[in-house]
């Protein structure tokens, strides 16, 4: 591999010149110049970002933590985002933590004894503890997806009481009354947000919430699955169920399925968030989306801001985007109606 004295050789000039002619090109001749580029070209020479970078005392990267990189919301997040740092001059790294708090300390330690630019956090219950230990390293914060109140630090994610509402309503306009709810991980603001949008939505159309028809699915294919069979095997079944995101619906799904029910004839079904197989599923699910893309840009653009300016005086910002109401094909009138 070509080394910076290798093309100071080709180019007849010092090493000092070369370096001064890739790092502030303005302080030497354009004559110099270009016979400095043509020597690196000849000789395949490439600037390491990295070392350059360090020696700053920055580095090039800049980090997205993820609860679970295998949702669809995470994957199109990081696409978007990762485009638009790469656009800025910066690379990603990327961290999953399955939501697991000692993965999460030892990610956000690693990240800065490496000297990370800037962080992009999904946050967990504990994520509010470390944050200080970024601030102390004067690492940049945008929070996404999962809010802590009061924590300070830019903010984008859904309206999710709006999306559980829209659903909730949308059943109610169909016909439906006993409607359960299958809710995510306890104790994460999502969870919370999106079942008092459930329990507010049921109170403004006059329905009153049953104790078992609210039931935890912890964000999962397989918690969807067992909170599905507990509600369609009761005594006193529903007639509809709302997943508080697509994985549980694809449990409610295979529950359904096992147990004979269709959709919409037998059960309506829906969720919040669309899915990769979305498309090709039939029935199509109805869904509220978020706007993934939208919310990355904005997320990314706040982070940026910070990097480019660290020294800027920049208040806390909040945007919940609101989500995008998709009709599918899992709901539709209950089975009394069709009689």
């Amino acid at each position: 591999m070509a080394t910076i004295r290798d093309v100071a050789k080709v180019a007849g000039v010092s090493v000092s010149t070369v370096s001064l002619a890739l790092n502030q090109k303005e302080r030497v001749s354009s004559k110099t110049f270009r016979k400095i580029i043509e020597a690196a070209e000849s000789t395949g020479y490439v600037a390491n970002p990295i070392a350059k970078s360090l020696r700053k005392g920055r580095s090039p990267f800049v980090s997205l933590i993820v609860s679970d990189i295998r949702n669809y919301f995470s994957q199109m997040f990081l696409a978007e985002f990762e485009h638009r740092a790469f656009e800025k001059g910066y690379l990603l790294t990327l961290s999953d933590k399955s939501g697991l708090a000692s993965d999460e300390t030892a990610v956000i330690r690693q990240l800065i004894a490496q000297r990370v630019t800037g962080v992009m956090i999904s946050p967990t219950q504990q994520t509010s503890a470390l944050l200080p230990q970024l601030d102390q390293a004067g690492v940049p914060v945008v929070l996404f997806d999962h809010q802590i109140p009061g924590a300070g630090y830019d903010f984008v994610g859904l309206d999710n009481r709006l999306a559980v509402g829209i659903l909730t309503r949308h059943l109610f306009g169909l016909g439906h009354r006993r409607i359960a709810y299958i809710g995510g991980e306890p104790g994460l603001w999502t969870t919370t947000e999106r079942e008092l949008g459930f329990r507010k939505a049921m109170e403004t159309q006059g329905l009153a919430v049953d104790a078992d028809t609210v039931v935890s699915g912890d964000y999962t294919r397989a918690g969807g699955y067992r909170a599905s069979m507990k509600l369609l095997c009761a005594s006193s079944p529903v007639s509809a169920i709302i997943a508080a995101n697509n994985e549980m619906m694809i449990g409610t799904l295979q529950a359904a399925q096992e147990l004979g029910f269709r959709c919409p004839d037998d059960l309506s079904v829906c969720c919040i968030d669309e899915a990769p197989w979305g498309d090709v599923l039939r029935p199509r699910v109805t869904h509220t989306a978020q706007p993934a893309r939208e919310m990355a840009i904005h997320a990314a653009t706040w982070l940026l801001e910070r990097l480019e300016d660290p020294n800027a005086e920049i208040a806390p910002r909040s945007e919940a985007f609101a989500p995008i109401f998709v009709p599918g094909e899992t709901t539709g009138p209950p089975a009394e109606q069709r009689k």
